[in-house]
C-alpha cells in the first residue's frame, strides 16, 4: 500500500493479499498437499527433503517436543548450524505451538547464557552441549515414543512465531517477539517479490538474523525450492559458484556482502531473477554496476527494522541510469504503513527530515519480558481507526521524495548498523563496565561501510590496576558476538567532558596510526608484506608475528577484502575460511609461503630495487638506445625507441632518432607510468586465472575427472577466448584509476602537475608487481609524441612528451587460438615469422588439467604444454590496451603532466541531449551557440571528438563554421541512434600550433615514437613449462 506525506490518515487496510487467519505451518501444509513430491529443502551436503518428507519429519519432532513439555506460545531455543535439520526443527517448533529462538553456534558462551536468561530459561534444542541450558533436549539422542500424524494443537495468527535478539542500550539484548500474522504479511503474496514453485531461494543469512525469515518461510510457504548455503562463513568465490550451480532465482544479500560480490563477480548475479539487498545503506555505484550486469532484471533495496518483520519499505530498480544518490528505501510493503513525523507527532512536508514510524500487520508483539521497553517504542497508532492498532517508532531519520519514495538519512539516536546487525554502543559499554578493573566507559563508532568499527574508551576503576587492551579484548570475546566487539581499546586516565558534564566525544583520541607502532619483531619477508596489507585494511599494523587479524579490528567483510588484496599482491587465491583458521600474521604468512608464487622473486628484486630489469639490444630499432650500466636507482625501466607507423600521411617520415639527453629527461616520468602498466598486466593474470580455475573446477566436477577435453572447456567458456567478461576488466580498470587518484595531487584549474621525484615512492607502493603477469608479456610499449611551442622552444630545449597510446603486454611470442571455418587450432609456439607448424594442433587434440599445480593445456601425448592463462592472454591483452586509462570517468578530466611528460590529455564528456545546437537549422545561430558552449566549458580551439557512430575520431576547429557543421552532423547521427549516448572530446596535443619533432634540434616533423620497455624477470608460470617454451620466451 502506498502512503504519501500528504495523508493525514493513511489507509491501514493490510491489503487483500493478506492470508486472513493463517499461520506459517498452515501455509507450508497447504503446499505439501499441493505438491508433496516437489523438493522443499536442499542441503549443502547433498541431502534433500520433499515437502511430504519435510512435513512428516517436522510433525514427528513436534510430537516429541509436546511430550518434552513445550507449551503454546513458549520460546524454544534452537542451537544448530545451517542445515536441513535446522529447517525441520524450526518447523517442528512452530507445529508444536512454540516460537523458535535461534542461537548462533559461533557466539561466545557468556553471550549464549545471557540470551537464554533474557528469554526466561527456555527449552533448548541442540545436538551438543549449550552453555546455560537447564532444559536441554538433545536431537541426536533417542527421545520418548511419540504419536504420529498432525499435532493436535490449534495455532493462532497472533501466536508467537519466533524471537530475534537486537542490541540494547542498557547492556541487555532485547528479544523481539514476532507473531505468525506478521510473518504471513511478509511472505504471502508480497507484491514486490515473486515467490512460488518456479523459484529457487538461497538460505544464506544466519538463522538469528531476521532476513532468514524471508528466505526460509518465503520459500517453504509458497512451494519454492530452498537451497541451504554451507554453514559458517562463505567465500565469495564459493558463493558465486553456488549461485550458478543451483541456479538461484531469489537472493537476499546484506549491503556489505552485496558491495563485495558486485566488486568481485557482478556477472554471477546476472542469472538471479530477483535480487534483494539491504540491512544498511546501498552504494549507488554498486547498484548501477549490478543493474548493468543484470541487464534489466530487478534489484530491490529492502529496508526494515526487526520490530516490523524484516521489510518495511522496498525500492525496486531496473535502470542503472535512473539510480539516484542516495538510493531510496522506497515505499511501504503491502500490509504496512509508514509515517514521517516531527517531534510533536505531526506529518512533515516533502523534503523535510522527520522520524519514521511504521504500522500495520508486520509490527511485532514487543520485546520479550520487557513491558517498559515495549511501551516506549510500540505506540498506539493514531492514524489507524481499528481498535488496538499500534505503530513502531523506528528511530530512523527519513524524508519524503517528490516521487513518493523515502530517503534514509541516518539515526536519531546513537544506534548504528555494523555488517547488517543493529548495534547499540551502550550495550557494549555496559558489558565492559562490568569488568572489575574498569571504571567508566564510552563506545564510539568509527569508519564507514565495511570498515565501520567500534572503539572503546575506558578508565581504570579506583584502586585497581589498569587492564591491558589484550585483556579487555579477551573479556569482550567471551561475552559479546563478533559484531559487538570493539576493534580497539584505549585506556585513559579520565574521559573528557563538555561544560555540561557529558562525555566530549570529539575530544576522545583516535587509535595511533600504523606507522607509530613498532614492527621490528616482524622480519620474515612474507610477514612484512602481509603486515603492510593488514595496516592498509585495518588502520592498525601488527607489531608481532602472533598478532591476530580479528583482534586488530578485522571482521567478516574485511576478511573477505583481505582475500581480494592477497590475490592481487601475492597471486594466491585464499578461501575466506583460511583467514578464520589462521588468523595470526605468522600462521597466515605460513599458508601463503606454501604457494611458490607468494615467495620473493629468485632474482632478489623488490619493489624498490630496480636492478633486476635490463634492456634487450637485439634489434636495430632497439639498439638506438643502448642499455646503461650506471642507471640511477630510481630508474626501473630500460627502454628504447622504435618508429611507429605514420599517423598522418601529410607529414614526412623521419629517421626516428632521439637524442640521449632528451630521452633521459623523459625516462623518470615514463618509468612511473610503466610501473602501473606492469601492475595492470599482473593483476589481469590474477583475475583471469581465478575465473579460469573456477570454471575448470565446475567442468571437472561434472565430468568426474581432473583432465578434461580442452574443446569442451573452450565451447563452454568462449567468452574468455573472444571477449573477456566485464568482471575481469571493470575492477581492474577501477583499481588502476583509484591508485592513480591517490597518487596524484589535486587539480589546479584544468591541470594536474607533479614531478617524478614527488610521486616515485607512492607509485612504487601502489603498483608493486612481483613479476611480469604473462610468459610473453615481458614488453610494454608506449606511443610518445614529442612537441614544442615553436622553433624558439626547440632551441631552448623546451620539449614535451605526450603519451599517445599504451600497449600493455606487447610480445613477440604469441600463443593463441586460430579459428578458420570449423577448424579451431591451438598455437603452442609462434614468433614474428608466424605459427610453427609442428606446434599448431587442433583444439580437439588437446586436454586441460593441472600440471605441477598449474592449469595447463597439453597435447594428448604430453609433448606440448602451455598454461591456460597464456592461451587466454591474446584477447585479454587487446582489451587491456583499449581500457588502459589512469583517470576515473568524469565529465571533465584535467591534463596530467609529470615532469615534462603529459600522461593524459585534458578531455570532456557530454551527452547528446545536452548539446542542443546540433538541431538548429541556421548556420549562424548554430555557430554562435557553439561559441558560447566552448566558452562555458573552457574548451580549446582545436579538439578531437569521438562518438559511438564514428569509427575514427574526427578533428574540430571551433572557430571554423564548416568544422562546426561537421560536429553538428555527427551529433545528429548519434542522437538518431541513441539519444542518451555520450560523446568524448579531448585536446589534440600536440596540436596544430605545436612543432612535432624527433631530434633535439627540431629539424624533423614527424609521427609518434614507439618506446619499448622490456622486463626479463621470469614469471612463475614460465618456470613450470617445458624447456622449449622457456627458450622462446627468453628470445
Amino acid at each position: 500500500m502506498r502512503a504519501t506525506p500528504l495523508d493525514t490518515a493513511i489507509d491501514p487496510d493490510p491489503t487483500p493479499t493478506t492470508a486472513v487467519g493463517a499461520t506459517v505451518p498452515d501455509l507450508v501444509a497447504a503446499v505439501a498437499r499441493r505438491q508433496p513430491d516437489a523438493v522443499a529443502v536442499a542441503g549443502s551436503d547433498g541431502a534433500t527433503l520433499t515437502y511430504r518428507e519435510l512435513t512428516e519429519q517436522a510433525e514427528a519432532l513436534a510430537h516429541r517436543l509436546v511430550t518434552w513439555g513445550v507449551h503454546p506460545d513458549e520460546p524454544v531455543a534452537v542451537a544448530l548450524p545451517r542445515s536441513v535439520e535446522l529447517v525441520v526443527t524450526l518447523l517442528a517448533v512452530l507445529k508444536a505451538g512454540g516460537g523458535y529462538l535461534p542461537l548462533d553456534p559461533a557466539d561466545p558462551p557468556a553471550r549464549t547464557r545471557q540470551l537464554l536468561a533474557v528469554a526466561g530459561d527456555p527449552p533448548v534444542l541442540s545436538t551438543g552441549e549449550v552453555p546455560g541450558a537447564t532444559r536441554l533436549f538433545r536431537l541426536d539422542q533417542p527421545g520418548p515414543t511419540a504419536p504420529t500424524g498432525a499435532v493436535p494443537r490449534r495455532l493462532h495468527p497472533a501466536g508467537l512465531a519466533y524471537v530475534n535478539f537486537t542490541s540494547g542500550s542498557t547492556g541487555t539484548p532485547k528479544g523481539v517477539a514476532v507473531a505468525h500474522s506478521a510473518v504471513v504479511r511478509l511472505i504471502h503474496q508480497p507484491g514486490y517479490l515473486r515467490l512460488g514453485p518456479t523459484e529457487t531461494v538461497l538460505q544464506l543469512a544466519p538463522a538469528a538474523f531476521d532476513a532468514a525469515t524471508l528466505e526460509i518461510w518465503g520459500a517453504l510457504a509458497t512451494g519454492a525450492r530452498l537451497v541451504l548455503a554451507p554453514p559458517g562463513a562463505l567465500d565469495l568465490a564459493d558463493l558465486a559458484r553456488l549461485l550458478r550451480r543451483e541456479r538461484i532465482t531469489v537472493l537476499w544479500l546484506t549491503a556489505g556482502l552485496f558491495h563485495q560480490l558486485v566488486e568481485f563477480d557482478p556477472d554471477c548475479l546476472a542469472g538471479v531473477g530477483q535480487l534483494l539487498a539491504g540491512g544498511d545503506v546501498l552504494g549507488p555505484d554498486a547498484v548501477r554496476r549490478a543493474l548493468r550486469a543484470r541487464d534489466g532484471a530487478v534489484l530491490i533495496n529492502g529496508y526494515g527494522p526487526t520490530e516490523n518483520t524484516t521489510f518495511t519499505c522496498v525500492h525496486p530498480m531496473t535502470d542503472p541510469a535512473a539510480v539516484p544518490d542516495p538510493v531510496p528505501i522506497g515505499r511501504p510493503v503491502p500490509g504496512s504503513t509508514v509515517y514521517v513525523l516531527d517531534p510533536a507527532g505531526r506529518h512533515v512536508p516533502v523534503g523535510v527530515p522527520g522520524e519514521l514510524y511504521t504500522g500495520g500487520a508486520g509490527v511485532a508483539r514487543g520485546y520479550l519480558g520487557r513491558p517498559g521497553a515495549t511501551a516506549a517504542v510500540f505506540l498506539p497508532d493514531p492514524f489507524d481507526p481499528r481498535p488496538g492498532s499500534r505503530m513502531y517508532r523506528t528511530g530512523d531519520r527519513v524524508r519524503w521524495r517528490p516521487d513518493g519514495t523515502l530517503d534514509f538519512l541516518g539515526r536519531i539516536d546513537e544506534q548504528v548498523k555494523i555488517r547488517g546487525f543493529r548495534v547499540e554502543p551502550g550495550e557494549v559499554a555496559a558489558v565492559l563496565r562490568a569488568h572489575p578493573a574498569v571504571g567508566d566507559t564510552a563506545v564510539l563508532v568509527d569508519g564507514e561501510g565495511e570498515r565501520r568499527r567500534l572503539l572503546a574508551y575506558l578508565t581504570p576503576r579506583p584502586g585497581a590496576s589498569a587492564p591491558t587492551p589484550q585483556e579487555l579484548a579477551g573479556y569482550a570475546a567471551d561475552r559479546l558476538p563478533a559484531h559487538l566487539r570493539p576493534a580497539a581499546f584505549l585506556i585513559l586516565s579520565t574521559l573528557p567532558l563538555t561544560r555540561s558534564g557529558k562525555i566530549d566525544r570529539r575530544a576522545l583520541p583516535r587509535p595511533e596510526p600504523p606507522a607509530a607502532r613498532p614492527v621490528t619483531a616482524v622480519t620474515d619477508p612474507i610477514q612484512v608484506r602481509l603486515a603492510a596489507l593488514w595496516a592498509e585494511l585495518l588502520g592498525s599494523a601488527p607489531s608481532t608475528p602472533d598478532d591476530d587479524f580479528f583482534a586488530l579490528g578485522g571482521n567478516s567483510l574485511l576478511a573477505t577484502r583481505l582475500t581480494f588484496v592477497v590475490a592481487d599482491r601475492f597471486g594466491v587465491d585464499l578461501p575466506v575460511r583460511v583467514v578464520y583458521e589462521h588468523p595470526t600474521l605468522a600462521r597466515l604468512a605460513g599458508v601463503l609461503g606454501e604457494h611458490p608464487e607468494a615467495r620473493p622473486a629468485s632474482t632478489g628484486v623488490t619493489r624498490r630495487d630496480r636492478a633486476g630489469y635490463r634492456s634487450p639490444a637485439t634489434t636495430d630499432a632497439m639498439a638506438r638506445q643502448p642499455a646503461r650500466s650506471g642507471d640511477e636507482p630510481g630508474s626501473r625501466w630500460h627502454w628504447a625507441p622504435t618508429r611507429a607507423p605514420a599517423a598522418d600521411p601529410g607529414r614526412s617520415e623521419p629517421d626516428g632518432t632521439l637524442s640521449a639527453d632528451l630521452a633521459e629527461s623523459l625516462r623518470p616520468a615514463l618509468s612511473l607510468l610503466l610501473d602501473s602498466v606492469s601492475w595492470f598486466t599482473s593483476a589481469a593474470l590474477a583475475l583471469v586465472r581465478r575465473t579460469a580455475v573456477e570454471r575448470y573446477r565446475d567442468l571437472a566436477a561434472r565430468t568426474g575427472s581432473p583432465t578434461v577435453a580442452f574443446v569442451d572447456f573452450w565451447h563452454g567458456n568462449s567468452d574468455l577466448f573472444v571477449d573477456p567478461p566485464v568482471k575481469l576488466l571493470t575492477p581492474l580498470v577501477r583499481g588502476l584509476q583509484d591508485r592513480w587518484a591517490r597518487i596524484l595531487p589535486d587539480a589546479v584549474g584544468h591541470r594536474v602537475t607533479a614531478t617524478s621525484a614527488e610521486l616515485g615512492d607512492r607509485v612504487a607502493e601502489a603498483f608493486a608487481a612481483p613479476r611480469p603477469g604473462w610468459i610473453g608479456a615481458h614488453q610494454h610499449s608506449l606511443d610518445v609524441f614529442l612537441a614544442a611551442d615553436g622553433p624558439e622552444a626547440v632551441a631552448r630545449g623546451d620539449i614535451q612528451g605526450v603519451i599517445g597510446g599504451v600497449h600493455p603486454g606487447l610480445t613477440t611470442l604469441r600463443s593463441v587460438l586460430l579459428v578458420t571455418g570449423r577448424d579451431a587450432r591451438l598455437v603452442f609456439g609462434r614468433d614474428n615469422c608466424g605459427p610453427e607448424p609442428a606446434t599448431t594442433l587442433p583444439v580437439g587434440d588437446c586436454v586441460l588439467g593441472p600440471v605441477d599445480g598449474v592449469l595447463t593445456v597439453s597435447s594428448r601425448g604430453g609433448r606440448d604444454r602451455l598454461p591456460l592463462t597464456e592461451v587466454l592472454k591474446e584477447p585479454l591483452l587487446r582489451h587491456l590496451a583499449r581500457r588502459f586509462d589512469i583517470r576515473r570517468p568524469a565529465e571533465h578530466q584535467p591534463r596530467i603532466t609529470i615532469d615534462r611528460v603529459v600522461l593524459a590529455r585534458e578531455s570532456w564528456r557530454f551527452t547528446v541531449t545536452g548539446l542542443g545546437f546540433a538541431t538548429l537549422t541556421g548556420q549562424g545561430d548554430r555557430f554562435r551557440r557553439v561559441q558560447r558552449w566552448q566558452h562555458a566549458h573552457g574548451l580549446p580551439r582545436h579538439l578531437f571528438g569521438w562518438t559511438p557512430m564514428e569509427e575514427r575520431p574526427f578533428s574540430l576547429d571551433l572557430t571554423s563554421p564548416a568544422s562546426v557543421d561537421v560536429l553538428a552532423g555527427a551529433l545528429r547521427r548519434t542522437a538518431d541512434h541513441d539519444p542518451a549516448a555520450t560523446l568524448r572530446f579531448s585536446e589534440p596535443l600536440p596540436g596544430p600550433e605545436h612543432a612535432w619533432l624527433t631530434d633535439g634540434q627540431g629539424r624533423q616533423r614527424t609521427v609518434p615514437l614507439r618506446l619499448v620497455a622490456v622486463d626479463t624477470r621470469t614469471p612463475d608460470a614460465d618456470r613450470r613449462t617445458d624447456r622449449r617454451h622457456r627458450s622462446q620466451a627468453e628470445v
